[in-house]
């Protein structure tokens, strides 16, 4: 009976010793779960950036659509040429593209409203701003903040002419201003693009 329990004794030393103990389990994981919660926040940091870095080219490639709308003589509808524009306004979150097709062209978005629709612009593309992005505010080249504003194409010139209202102000006060600079914002910081009278676009 000793012998036996020798034998065992001496077989148990020499095997190896199988499996993890409860502690060794417990900081694997635990070492898992951090590697997994640096590469997600990594993860949805970098989406979030590409998210507003495609929003702000978005904006701006649709300031140049309008600028080659106009330049190349589009027709916003059959046998009319006009002027083309983008427009935007503090009481919606978006930018519109649109056609200035209204008989009198008066270089302003006129808005679909009542009847009748041939003094209605033509809606060419609308740019939607959505959560978790915004429209943090718009200003002029001295910085002062802008309610409503629009950028119109008017050919042959390659420049547009940018009628702004300010924040504070009556409708009826609407200047034409030099520069206008919208910034967008995200949970990964913010971006700006420039528009200027000269015809220059550029993402900051």
């Amino acid at each position: 009976m000793t012998q036996k329990r020798s034998v065992h004794h001496a077989l148990a030393e020499k095997l190896p010793s199988q499996g993890f103990t409860l502690v060794e389990l417990l900081v694997v994981l635990s070492i898992t779960f951090i590697m997994l919660f640096v590469v997600l926040v990594n993860y949805l940091s970098f989406s979030e950036q590409k998210l507003l870095e495609l929003l702000v080219n978005d904006i701006a490639q649709t300031a140049r659509e309008a600028q080659t709308y106009s330049l190349s003589g589009r027709e916003a509808t059959a046998n009319q040429f006009s002027d083309f524009g983008i427009y935007y306004t503090a009481d919606a979150d978006e930018i519109i593209f649109f056609a200035d097709s209204d008989p009198d062209q008066n270089g302003e978005y006129d808005p679909p409203g009542p009847p009748p629709p041939d003094d209605d612009d033509v809606v060419v593309k609308r740019v939607l701003v959505t959560p978790p992005l915004s429209i943090q505010g718009v200003t002029d080249d001295t910085l002062q903040e802008i309610e409503e504003f629009t950028v119109l194409y008017k050919r042959p010139a390659i420049e547009p002419i940018i009628f702004a209202r300010y924040a504070g102000s009556p409708p009826p006060s609407i200047e034409e201003v030099e520069r206008v600079i919208i910034t967008l914002a995200g949970p990964s910081g913010t971006k700006a693009i420039e528009i200027w009278s000269s015809g220059q676009i550029a993402v900051e």
